[in-house]
């Protein structure tokens, strides 16, 4: 199963932040985000690119539709055509006559109406619905509907389910992967053991390489079986015989060199998200940019593979900037007897009170090698703010700790003595924000109309803010919800030092976030904040704050817990000379 394209424009305009909407059966951990304005968000997101491209190729809004869809690689294309058939004359008329994405998508009946005394949601600024009050609104939509062909709305003014509409809708949300997003394990691991050789679906993106998918025995970061002498059962590459020794190679040039895996657990900035800025500027946008769609969807548009936790790939594709380089990377440059020992439990939307659960996932037992367990929830917890304490959402500091001391009893319970877990603070995401706001966001690049803030403005009106305790032009909210970030720390690193000695299998450390520490660095040579987020959602680091975040992490361990990553293995060029790459990733 795939994601169907309009459930791509939902995730893209809804679920940049955090995890797709639970009402649309996508992995329930996530904010809890309205169909409704899901609905809106796909109608204005593609209504939006058929204006703006009929624009930057002076052509008819019908020609632009069809422009539209031809981007989309199969089977993509062939919904957005569909959505074409049964919407697209009505759309185009209207737009045609000079109306915004926004009256055309409150008259086609996906946008709700505002209710007396609200305000009409609006992305794009407002043309003919502009300073009316709600009845002038609906007065004027009523009217539109006529002129552009539409169907009549329902008689209670309701807006429409588009999964509920007539073929299209049924189609189309029946083909939405919810797989992707749903699972914790590679959906393709015959022996489920928890590793695949598959890439996609919490395969080997996510956790290293499985070299013998049919052996449950065989899998990355186990202690090796037999010492490896006649095959390889950690998957790092290394087996065989001494023949002068009489020694098998792994216990040679592994044995007693302090080998260790990393497990990253925490959330979407874990998995690295990142949906590309590229796909919704109309004046750049190509079918070349959406060419690995299906690929990105699989991972439920997460690239854990070049995070700064896990990475091990550098991207060339152009939907993407900058190189990888990760805490996973550098200890197997340290150590290649590390070698695809790599797990990624990195969830969207994921929480420190729902951390217990996810730490399930973590494949690892007392007989495996020791690993570096890094927890890492360092957005979403302050992102539920309300001014209505009934209704905040937010983590707090009792629930934090909670989450930790739980989740440090399953690590405790899996992994091996020797292992480490790096406790890492909450974000401080307000320079991010303040200094992205006021500039121009890809939907607003043709006619330079739409800021981040009209787009978080917008996502607000609709009741989809994906995190408005950070994505909010209101300052005392943002302050409110920096000291909720510091009052979750200072109970994190409670915990650590409460704590220290209870876990026998993992010595627990504390790390704070290294954002503070490569933004100050980025600041001091020049850069200015906005340029570490990503282009589309503005809040999530982008490939170049991954690297230099890997690099932060990696100079603080060296020089504050080196006993943390280990000793350099003596037998690293020995081991280069006698297996080259290891097989690869």
């Amino acid at each position: 199963m795939r994601l169907s394209i309009l459930g791509a424009a939902v995730v893209v305009a809804l679920v940049a932040m955090g995890g797709p909407p639970a009402q649309a059966s996508f992995h329930s951990k996530g904010p809890k985000i309205s169909l409704g304005g899901m609905t809106c968000a796909v109608c204005t997101v593609i209504t939006g690119m058929v204006d703006q491209l009929a624009v930057v190729h002076r052509e008819d809004h019908k020609a632009s539709f069809k422009r539209l869809c031809g981007i989309f690689p199969s089977p993509f294309s062939g919904f957005c055509s569909m959505f074409n058939l049964f919407y697209g004359s009505g759309i185009t008329r209207a737009l045609a006559n000079g109306e915004t994405p926004d009256a055309v998508c409150l008259s086609n009946k996906m946008c709700s109406r505002p209710a007396a005394g609200q305000p009409t949601c609006h992305l794009f600024p407002e043309k003919s619905l502009k300073n009316k009050n709600s009845a002038e609104v609906n007065e004027y939509l009523d009217r539109l509907i006529v002129e552009s062909g539409f169907p009549a709305p329902p008689a209670d003014g309701r807006a429409i389910d588009f999964c509920s509409t007539p073929l299209i809708g049924s189609l189309a949300c029946s083909f939405l992967n919810v797989h992707a997003f749903n699972i914790e394990y590679p959906e393709d691991d015959p022996d489920k053991d928890g590793f695949s050789d598959e890439f996609t679906f919490r395969g080997s993106a996510w956790r290293g390489k499985d070299c013998a998918d049919t052996n449950v025995a065989t899998y990355p970061g186990r202690r090796p079986s037999g010492n490896d002498d006649s095959r390889d059962s950690n998957c790092n590459g290394i087996s065989g015989r001494n023949a002068e020794t009489r020694r098998s190679l792994e216990d040679e040039l592994c044995g007693n060199t302090g080998a260790k895996g990393v497990i990253a657990l925490g959330d979407s900035v874990t998995a690295n998200f990142h949906i590309p800025g590229s796909w919704f500027n109309a004046t750049i946008v190509t079918r070349d940019l959406y060419r690995n769609l299906s690929v990105l969807m699989e991972n439920s548009f997460n690239w854990p593979h070049t995070s700064f936790y896990t990475g091990y790939q550098s991207v060339d594709w152009p939907i993407i900037e900058g190189g990888t380089d990760s805490l996973y990377l550098r200890m197997r440059e340290r150590n290649l007897c590390n070698h695809r020992d790599y797990q990624n439990i990195g969830f969207n939307g994921a929480t420190i009170p729902e951390s217990t659960e996810y730490s399930q996932s973590v494949k690892r037992n007392a007989q495996d090698k020791p690993a570096i367990a890094i927890f890492s929830y360092i957005g979403n917890d302050v992102c539920g703010y309300n001014a209505d304490p009934a209704l905040d959402d937010t983590t707090t500091p009792e629930q934090a700790r909670a989450g930790l001391l739980d989740t440090m009893a399953v690590l405790n319970s899996k992994l091996p003595a020797g292992s480490h877990a790096l406790i890492v603070g909450v974000a401080d995401a307000r320079p991010f924000f303040a200094s992205l706001m006021d500039k121009i966001h890809p939907f607003g690049a043709v006619r330079e109309d739409v800021t981040y803030l009209n787009f978080y403005e917008w996502l607000e009106c609709l009741d989809i803010n994906p995190c408005k305790g950070w994505l909010t032009g209101d300052e005392t909210i943002r302050a409110v919800t920096a000291q909720r970030v510091v009052n979750i720390n200072n109970e994190l690193q409670r915990v650590v030092q409460e704590y220290q000695h209870q876990f026998p299998n993992v010595e627990m450390v504390y790390i704070p976030n290294p954002v503070d520490d490569v933004l100050a660095a980025w600041l001091a040579s020049g850069g200015e904040s906005w340029q570490l987020v990503e282009a589309f959602d503005g809040f999530h680091p982008n490939q170049k704050a991954h690297q230099l975040v890997a690099e932060v992490l990696w100079n603080r361990l060296e020089r504050d817990h080196p006993s943390v990553i280990g000793p350099i293995n003596p037998n690293n060029d020995r081991i280069r000379e006698l297996f080259g790459n290891q097989g690869g990733h």
